[in-house]
């Protein structure tokens, strides 16, 4: 009976240190105060631009952000420099880098699914003001929105990404190759 005693925090602490199940990015998006400052393992498909690098899905719910346009249905990246061998850059991770290097140069988004790991960032909420605003006794001036990350505050939470790995194909969520404009 002792003997069992002794092992349940042992258990315990294993058992939270087991990696969650992973979540698409519209999980992650509808349910983000969930899955806010927590670590999450999320697929999508990455979307790569100059100004953006992004996990992206679909079957968000349409919001809009503090500056009145809607948010994408994707993840904005924070991604580590693996480039000096950063310590923590697994061949997993390495492999994502280089297939983001491969879309930056390309027209294409990308067609393989993308696991990555990292902890998510809810966009913080910032007042925003009625314009013009009503002066009645009783009326809100404004109210609470979401700022958003990356580019144009157009995603709704942020991935600080520690892990990654690039899909097979035989995955169940499938997307074809898609021209950027």
């Amino acid at each position: 009976m002792i003997c069992w005693l002794l092992l349940v925090p042992f258990f315990a602490q294993l058992q939270s240190s087991v990696s969650p199940s992973p979540i698409t990015v519209a999980e992650a998006i509808n349910d983000s105060a969930r899955y806010d400052n927590k670590e999450v393992t999320i697929t999508g498909f990455l979307s790569v631009s100059e100004e953006w690098t992004r996990l992206k899905g679909t079957g968000c719910v349409e919001r809009v952000n503090a500056m009145n346009r809607p948010f994408v249905c994707a993840a904005s990246l924070n991604l580590p420099d693996c480039s000096r061998n950063e310590k923590g850059c697994s061949p997993g991770l390495l492999e994502v880098v280089s297939e983001i290097r491969r879309l930056r140069f390309s027209s294409l988004d990308g067609s393989k699914p993308i696991s990555l790991t990292g902890k998510l960032s809810a966009a913080p909420l910032v007042w925003v003001p009625y314009f013009p605003s009503a002066d009645l006794p009783g009326l809100p001036s404004g109210q609470y929105r979401p700022m958003g990350f990356g580019h144009m505050n157009g995603s709704p939470v942020k991935l600080l990404v520690t892990d990654g790995r690039v899909l097979t194909n035989d995955s169940p969520e499938k997307s074809p190759n898609v021209k950027r404009k």
